[in-house]
């Protein structure tokens, strides 16, 4: 094995000197050849930068080797603490375990030279919560290749490790290492791979890469200070964003459905609300219901009406006090409880029937023949990565008070 990460923890280096930015005195050199790098990082290296090796969609291209890994949502900030987004963020999809393997990288389609000597150092930053064994290839002249093992303990085979917590950690790379195990200094060829990821052949494995580059530590570091970081915005909540006041709505007409509420079955978790058989049974005036992301499957806060018959129309009335949630919410009518879209659920809500605001009302005349139950559901579909989010996120809620539904 070669050695285990060094500064572990968002934001760290080999050596802070900025308490405020976490930049290492890896970003006080020169000569860099920058692979993943923030837009924050890339400025302040600006003048040292001499290979821009990172992907530009024009010469530089990210693929995703037979459809076996795809994005998945960034976590947290980047290494140096200055930026939610700018790196790389992948996982392994079902389509790695079809085929027993997974791979993605970086491709050029113009001849780039790694101009380094073996006195460089490469840097990267890496982050997991999974437990499996990963591969780090580094191309280059002549498509020569350096695969660089990362396993999550010590082992055969295994030439870094890395934590699986969740969090960043940083590791220096001799470019003599790399050269030991293949790596060719010099020009590359042009088509050729000279970054890649292998990352197993089980469904979910995720990595997150950031601060990649090779760099010349053996030079005076340079003077000029590291640039602070913008100030993170406030953590959005239920009490301190304001709700827009939406226009008034005209006096209701028809059959307010009321009745009673019943208790959510979780704390913070989507529950049902039923409209009971019989005249006078439904819901109304509850103060809160509140998604919140935990699990694997679509979530959804509905109402089931009872006796819908063809021709009834309904107004659905309310107010979006909580939109923080980053996977379009709507609201569907459906004919039954499971019922999705592509099954002929049908989406009544226009993008402002669910942004934030008060007096928002929805009036709709399905066309549905006579049936027991109809269900009015707000939800939302779930996307790769959204499982499993902490119900105390104010980031991944949508909430809304004063409903209200009016049969005619």
């Amino acid at each position: 094995m070669i050695g285990t990460g060094n500064g572990i923890g968002i934001g760290a280096g080999n050596g802070l000197l900025s308490s405020t930015w976490g930049a290492g005195e890896e970003l006080f050199k020169n000569d860099y050849f920058v692979y993943i790098l923030e837009q924050i990082g890339g400025d302040f290296l600006r003048g040292r930068i001499d290979g821009e090796f990172y992907i530009d969609d024009t010469t530089k291209f990210f693929d995703y080797f037979s459809g076996t890994i795809d994005n998945k949502p960034y976590s947290g900030t980047s290494f140096y603490n200055t930026s939610s987004a700018g790196w790389v963020s992948i996982e392994t999809t079902q389509q790695a375990q079809n085929l027993g393997w997974s791979g993605g990288g970086f491709r050029t389609t113009t001849a780039l030279n790694l101009n380094i000597t073996q006195s460089f150092n490469f840097h990267i930053a890496l982050k997991s919560s999974q437990s499996y064994d990963f591969n780090i290839i580094v191309g280059g002249a002549a498509n020569s290749q350096a695969s660089v093992t990362f396993g999550a303990s010590a082992g055969a085979g295994i030439d870094f490790v890395l934590p699986r917590d969740g969090r960043w950690h940083s590791f220096e790379i001799p470019a003599q290492t790399l050269v030991n195990k293949g790596l060719s200094v010099g020009q590359m060829t042009a088509g050729q791979y000279y970054l890649r990821f292998e990352l197993g052949n089980s469904v979910g494995n995720g990595l997150e890469v950031d601060a990649t580059y090779f760099y010349n530590p053996n030079v005076e570091m340079v003077t000029q200070q590291a640039p602070e970081a913008p100030a993170a915005p406030p953590a959005p909540s239920y009490t301190d964003l304001p709700v827009p006041e939406g226009p008034a709505l005209p006096a209701p007409t028809g059959q307010l459905l009321t009745g009673f509420t019943i208790a959510k079955s979780y704390a913070q978790e989507s529950f049902v609300i039923p409209f009971s058989s019989g005249t006078n049974k439904s819901i109304t005036g509850f103060d809160l219901f509140n998604f919140c992301f935990n699990t694997s499957s679509n979530k959804k806060n509905q109402a089931r009406a009872s006796y819908h018959e063809q021709g009834d129309t309904y107004n659905i009335r309310y107010d979006v006090v909580k939109n923080t949630c980053p996977y379009n919410p709507k609201v569907l009518l459906k004919t039954s409880e499971h019922q999705t879209v592509a099954q002929g659920a049908i989406e009544i809500s226009s993008n402002s029937d669910v942004t934030l605001g008060t007096n928002k009302s929805i009036t709709v005349t399905p066309n549905i023949a006579d049936l027991q139950l109809l269900f009015i559901s707000f939800e939302w579909e779930v996307v790769p990565g959204s499982n499993n989010q902490n119900c105390d996120n104010e980031e991944f809620r949508f909430g809304v008070e004063n409903f209200e539904i009016y049969k005619s």
